[in-house]
């Protein structure tokens, strides 16, 4: 990204546009989910026409992925700060544990705009760009570095089908009661299924 020092009146101008429409794109995601993002609902809250939304940003698939990216962003902050509390002597089962908590406090906290990212995801699967794929497989990555110093999964291939599996397994657990994680009882039951399954992980591994 320009240095906006650098940036003509003109560009800050395009570029300040631009982020807003990012803003209230990301908005609309939070308040109603993908249904509720619009070219002309993103238009009325920018102030602009219709057109400047797709001259800005093309189409409005680009324009939500960018979105979504920032929340991949959001969620890859929220491990890695979860991972960092725990210092560097915790083990793997403790590091996995800390992932999934704040994955599954992540995802309550952002239930509808997080459901409107797999929505898309779901919907857009066949054009799925290599910078989209490469913020996905960063949080297999995170997951990864937690098993490395487990016996199992010193293999770099094994690690990544290990933490392929836990993701699959605990993304299944959490998008299933996506819209029941309000409920304290609920919140419990799905997290005493992840601990689960990160244990049984965690143990299978530390034997091999």
């Amino acid at each position: 990204m320009a240095d906006p020092a650098e940036l003509s009146p003109k560009q800050r101008e395009r570029e300040a546009m631009r982020a807003r429409m990012l803003d209230e794109t990301h908005k609309l995601l939070r308040e109603g989910g993908l249904e509720a993002v619009k070219a002309r609902a993103i238009a009325d809250r920018v102030g602009v026409a219709v057109g400047s939304v797709y001259y800005m940003f093309g189409d409005l698939e680009t324009l939500v992925r960018e979105v979504n990216g920032g929340i991949y962003d959001e969620l890859m902050e929220a491990g890695r700060g979860a991972l960092d509390a725990l210092g560097d002597r915790a083990g793997s089962e403790k590091r996995l544990l800390a992932l999934a908590r704040a994955y599954l406090e992540f995802v309550r906290t952002h239930a509808i705009s997080w459901g409107g990212l797999l929505a898309f995801n779901q919907r857009h699967l066949a054009t799925t760009p290599e910078w989209y794929l490469k913020k996905q497989n960063a949080l297999l990555d995170l997951i990864g570095s937690s098993l490395a110093d487990l016996p199992g999964a010193s293999d770099p291939a094994t690690r990544a089908r290990a933490a392929r599996a836990l993701w699959a397994s605990v993304h299944g657990i959490v998008s299933t009661n996506l819209g029941r994680l309000g409920d304290k009882h609920a919140f419990e039951s799905v997290w005493a299924q992840i601990e689960l399954i990160a244990g049984s992980v965690a143990e299978k591994l530390a034997d091999n």
